[in-house]
């Protein structure tokens, strides 16, 4: 796998599984490519970090 799961972001930026999805959900990050099963890959090191999102 190239890119990093959902759990991995989650854990980066100090938030949940969910809030990641929330923001996917509400346009503050855009869906990532999925795997052919489905797990959502972010890029590595993620220029989709949700972290700074969190304090807005």
């Amino acid at each position: 796998m190239e890119g990093d799961r959902i759990g991995e972001i989650a854990v980066r930026a100090g938030v949940s599984v969910d809030t990641v999805r929330f923001y996917e959900r509400r346009g503050l990050l855009e869906e990532p490519p999925r795997t052919t099963a489905g797990y959502r890959e972010y890029e590595p090191e993620g220029d989709q970090e949700p972290g700074p999102a969190k304090s807005a």
